[in-house]
């Protein structure tokens, strides 16, 4: 079976097409930026750790690949950047890894983020959320998207959860799709 990450990205494989724009909230070391680059035509991957960004644009430019707007600002931030509608946004919420644990996703920026980025989101786009319960500020986290998600109108958006049952504490994604007219 998949794990968390693996099913996110069968999931997006599936929606997202070679014009679309995309966004990586969270870019870390890049592994979700260039599975987005490979697949879409415009891809702003964010990340407020410089290292994070030098690590995902070496791995875009070893790929061979130049379509991807490396921002270092905060995902909460995404509007002031991006204008356009886009087809898929991945957020990988906890701590850069390989890295300090200080600096983690916040609860409070990730809910407005998550929120911001439902609103440019193209009817049947998704978003995806991974979440890492296994530290004190994921665990308020994952509580805090899952409350957001929960409370989202089914008429406009279904929302699945994708986790193993039988691990505590281990990283699940969520996943959002905005529903059309004729899917309500």
């Amino acid at each position: 079976m998949d794990g968390p990450i693996a099913f996110a990205h069968n999931q997006l494989a599936r929606r997202i097409e070679s014009g679309d724009t995309v966004v990586d909230a969270t870019a870390g070391n890049g592994h979700d930026t260039l599975f987005l680059a490979r697949k879409a035509a415009r891809v702003f991957a964010f990340d407020i750790q410089r290292e994070a960004l030098e690590a995902a644009q070496g791995r875009i430019e070893a790929a061979g690949l130049a379509n991807v707007t490396f921002i270092r600002d905060s995902h909460v931030n995404i509007p002031l950047y991006v204008a356009e509608p886009i087809k898929a946004a991945v957020f990988n919420l906890g701590y850069l890894p390989g890295s300090t644990s200080t600096v983690t996703t916040k609860a409070e920026t990730s809910v407005e983020a998550l929120r911001n980025v439902l609103e440019i989101l193209v009817v049947r786009g998704v978003l995806s959320v991974t979440l890492y319960p296994g530290h004190e500020e994921g665990e308020r986290e994952a509580q805090a998207v899952e409350k957001l998600l929960a409370e989202l109108d089914g008429s406009r958006f279904n929302v699945f959860k994708y986790l193993p049952l039988n691990k505590k504490k281990a990283p699940y994604t969520m996943l959002v799709e905005k529903k059309g007219a004729k899917d309500a």
